[in-house]
């Protein structure tokens, strides 16, 4: 059975602009997958490795994972400006813990 993925749509932006100028719509993958966000992920892009290029921070909804509540998956980009590329992610930590989650 083909499991179910909530894919997130990355629209690159050509020019700051009013309104805004924007090129092709595709979805942002995960080594040779579409990135999974589930159905309950609320992404954040940031450049949170300070290397110019934007990240994603993920809230996400842990259900099955042994995470109490929730949890935040940080997918770094290794790609290029403007051409963003994924390949894993890892669960953020604070002082080992994981980072949750409240879920409402």
């Amino acid at each position: 059975m083909r499991k179910s993925v909530a894919g997130l749509i990355l629209l690159v932006s050509l020019a700051m602009a009013s309104p805004p100028v924007f090129g092709r719509m595709y979805y942002a993958m995960d080594g040779p997958d579409t990135l999974d966000i589930g159905n309950k992920g609320s992404p954040y892009v940031v450049d949170w490795s300070g290397d110019g290029l934007f990240d994603l921070v993920v809230a996400i909804y842990c259900e099955k994972s042994g995470i109490d509540q929730g949890a935040i998956k940080l997918f770094t980009n290794k790609g290029l400006p403007g051409m963003p590329y994924f390949n894993g992610w890892e669960f953020l930590r604070a002082d080992g813990d994981y980072l949750n989650v409240i879920w409402s």
